[in-house]
């Protein structure tokens, strides 16, 4: 079996059907998968709330982490641009309309 990887950008715009779906699948993955899930803070529907506990009690499976994401420094972000897009004379354009959003 080969390694699996499913990413859900966004989980705090869903409703209460897709956190029972995230739920389930996060919590009964086999081995091979990995599950990220990507979301704002403030995660208003409570998504990510049930993504963290098992469905019904039970046990979880797999191991469940959080990594908070935070904005890069402006040297961090200017350095990146450069990287990727090369010197193009707006680098600092660029950089101050990311907000440190990669």
């Amino acid at each position: 079996m080969r390694p699996l990887v499913i990413f859900v950008d966004d989980a705090h715009w869903g409703d209460a059907d897709s956190a029972v779906f995230l739920a389930e699948l996060t919590h009964s993955a086999d081995p091979g998968m990995l599950i990220l899930v990507a979301h704002r803070p403030e995660d208003y529907l409570g998504v990510v709330a049930q993504v963290r506990r098992p469905p019904g009690g039970n046990a979880r499976r797999g191991d469940v982490r959080e990594l908070e994401i935070v904005p890069l420094s402006e040297a961090e972000a200017t350095q990146l641009v450069a990287q990727l897009a090369g010197e193009t004379g707006r680098g600092a354009e660029v950089v101050a309309a990311g907000g440190g959003n990669p």
